[in-house]
């Protein structure tokens, strides 16, 4: 309580969660970098990639970006290493992008499946420590019932204990094209599903740890390939940030919807149109200059995630080819012993002789 002299007026501090919320621990769990490129030099087998240069000791896995310049058949792949059961790749197509995770070795190092070293280019775009931790294989998510949200609540509690998650990192893996998916945190009323053929995507659990999964294809596979315990903040419905115009750069700013001082964002680019034509997307931070602007799938619309750095302010910067594309927070990542944000309720006038 802060008081002011005179009338005792009564400065009321409060956080969504209540009138007072403790800072988090110090230390960040999320961190990003200047972006390097990581080049396996063989191409069309898992290879591994060392990143002791650019992580410290401790860290627990690799944030990276996929940048596939035009060209066909442009298949991908990430697994920790001695993951020997996760051979999974597919092609992302050409002229295309998308954010991934992967879980690093004591060496600090992960396995990468690029067919093309040419035209494929892996960047590593930060990295995780304690806080978010990956499994050496992959979890399989029971399949359910198509074309529904209803009856596929996944549970991961089993994989994650002792811990407790915050949220889940998902590896999306499908057959082929057109093959419709969403994922949710259980108790949304969020209904986003397109097609996306080799998608990393981070979505939040509810507090029994369970999040949903729809497809709307049986080609469709889930597989849960690490998990969050802090350093994050999901939404249970993701927040909407619309782009108003279309192929220049703009900026967002997400400082109103955090409660804790954020670091990076927790993006899910879709498309609300089914189409033929491919959608072209981009997010980077502000000011960044990166401006890595190409197609959201390799084959008409569909949908997928960005894992990356927000300026001081809370700013990203997004770019879209058509209207019908937004930008979804799905959560945000925290700054090192950020504080959480006060929130200021109402002033309170006290009368100090009674009434």
């Amino acid at each position: 309580m802060l008081y002011r002299p005179g009338n005792l007026r009564l400065l009321a501090m409060a956080t969504l969660a209540g009138l007072f919320v403790s800072s988090h621990a110090a230390g960040q769990v999320f961190n990003y970098i200047t972006p390097v490129e990581l080049t396996p030099v063989t191409p069309a087998v898992w290879s591994n990639v060392d990143v002791t240069a650019y992580v410290p000791v401790g860290a627990t896995g690799a944030i990276v970006h996929w940048v596939a310049d035009n060209g066909n058949n442009m298949k991908i792949g990430l697994r920790k290493p001695g993951a020997t059961p996760d051979n999974r790749f597919r092609n992302i197509g050409g002229n295309a992008h998308l954010w991934g995770m992967a879980g690093l070795d004591s060496n600090r190092s992960f396995d990468a499946y690029l067919n093309n070293t040419t035209k494929l280019h892996l960047w590593l775009v930060g990295y995780t420590t304690s806080g978010v931790t990956f499994f050496d294989n992959a979890k399989v998510i029971p399949t359910g019932p198509l074309n529904t949200w209803v009856g596929v609540d996944i549970d991961i509690s089993t994989h994650t204990a002792p811990d407790t998650a915050i949220g889940a990192i998902v590896e999306v893996h499908t057959q082929g094209w057109g093959e419709d998916w969403g994922l949710r945190m259980r108790g949304s009323t969020d209904d986003r599903r397109e097609m996306g053929r080799q998608v990393w995507a981070v979505v939040g659990v509810d507090g029994a740890q369970v999040f949903q999964a729809r497809r709307d294809d049986g080609n469709v596979q889930f597989f849960v390939v690490g998990y969050i315990t802090s350093g994050a903040t999901f939404f249970p419905d993701a927040k909407e940030y619309s782009v108003g115009s279309t192929a220049t750069w703009l900026p967002m700013d997400i400082s109103g919807d955090t409660t804790a001082i954020a670091n990076g964002a927790i993006i899910e680019c879709w498309t609300s149109t089914q189409t033929a034509t491919s959608r072209w997307w981009g997010l980077q931070k502000n000011g960044s200059g990166e401006d890595i602007y190409l197609k959201i799938s390799g084959g008409g619309s569909g949908h997928a995630w960005g894992i990356f750095e927000l300026d001081a302010n809370e700013i990203f910067e997004g770019k879209i080819d058509h209207l019908s594309q937004d930008f979804f927070l799905v959560g945000y990542t925290h700054g090192a012993g950020s504080p959480p944000k006060p929130k200021i309720i109402k002033w309170v006038e006290v009368d100090p002789y009674g009434p």
